[in-house]
């Protein structure tokens, strides 16, 4: 039989479990905040998508989503850059060929690519959505090396170029998308 000491065993006391409301008080916003060499990186990279022979950056602040390529409902005497409406979970959206609008040289080899990795880019959402087919997935760019000049694209679109970037043997252009679209629409309506 084991003899007892008399002394109580110390227990590790188990922290007492907080509300929700005081849990959540205990955040500290600041231990989120990255420093200014922090942002400054993040600021210099971007998440762009290659369309030909040219790399489009996503907008800045708005919402993106890829999926893969969905049936496209024909739109009867588009332009051929209106690839027609695809349904986006109930809702019918706008899907551009963006290649064709910006009149995009397109350098892959088709020979090497049984079937190429088609995609759908979702840029806005509710009723600013529209989607735009790209091969592969968008991948970040660094946007440290601006380029002096713009590649060849359509005149139209020139305007709404804010700057152009060089990565990878590539110019990466920042379209201002929206506005370019809105444009667009406005040419058709007059």
């Amino acid at each position: 039989m084991a003899k007892k000491t008399g002394k109580k065993q110390a227990l590790k006391a188990e922290p007492p479990l907080l509300k929700p409301s005081e849990a959540l008080t205990r955040l500290k916003p600041q231990a989120f905040e990255a420093s200014e060499a922090e942002e400054r990186i993040f600021e210099q990279v971007r998440y762009g998508f290659e369309l030909g022979a040219i790399g489009v950056l996503t907008p800045v602040g708005m919402v993106c989503e890829v999926m893969d390529a969905q049936r496209v409902y024909l739109l009867p005497n588009a332009p051929a850059w209106i690839l027609g409406l695809v349904n986006l979970r109930g809702n019918l959206i706008p899907a551009f060929d963006l290649a064709g609008l910006l009149r995009v040289e397109d350098t892959t080899d088709a020979k090497n690519s049984d079937q190429p990795d088609l995609n759908m880019l979702v840029i806005g959402s509710d009723v600013k959505a529209v989607a735009i087919t790209i091969k592969g997935l968008p991948q970040p760019v660094p946007t440290e090396r601006r380029e002096p000049e713009l590649p060849p694209i359509a005149e139209s679109a020139k305007t709404f170029v804010i700057n152009a970037y060089s990565h990878q043997k590539r110019v990466w252009i920042d379209l201002d998308l929206e506005a370019y679209l809105m444009s667009l629409r406005r040419q058709r309506l007059a």
